[in-house]
């Protein structure tokens, strides 16, 4: 995948650290930013899908209407670019959790857990709808469930 490997500098602030998931569209890598020293997620387009106007256009519009969402059941988009001009990038917070579809093969959730991760959810996605924006691929493994400290349940943040 266009020689991403641990320890490469993307965009000349963020080192690679591991990859966290791959998908169909590309794949997700756990990084950290060089000044700031701070952990990030980076979302790389897969670069057989990159060589595409469409997709990367695509791709270029949903990191920006992501900005644009100010929610905090959306995930936070903080950069953009293209790595060596074929490989795009979006740069967000890190979360520390586990997604839905992963929590869901441990069995079901309580009817007070499902509430809470639909009613967050759809805060996140009206805020999304609110700028114009339709996710087009609500699923399971596009929810992640963070615990809050000294608190019961989930706090959801929607991807994608």
């Amino acid at each position: 995948m266009h020689g991403l490997a641990e320890g490469a500098v993307i965009g000349g602030k963020y080192r690679l650290q591991r990859e966290l998931a791959r998908g169909g569209m590309g794949s997700v890598w756990q990084a950290v930013h060089l000044q700031l020293d701070a952990p990030v997620a980076i979302k790389f387009m897969d670069a057989g899908l990159g060589a595409s106007d469409i997709a990367r256009e695509r791709f270029v519009r949903e990191a920006k209407a992501a900005a644009q969402i100010q929610s905090p059941h959306v995930v936070h988009i903080s950069d953009y670019g293209v790595e060596g001009g074929a490989l795009p990038y979006i740069v967000m917070e890190l979360l520390q959790g586990e997604d839905l579809d992963r929590r869901l093969l441990r069995g079901n959730l309580s009817l007070a857990a499902t509430e809470q991760v639909v009613v967050q959810a759809a805060k996140g996605l009206r805020k999304a709808h609110e700028a114009g924006i339709v996710h087009r691929d609500l699923k399971p493994s596009n929810v992640m469930l963070l615990e809050r400290d000294g608190h019961e349940g989930y706090f959801v943040k929607v991807l994608d």
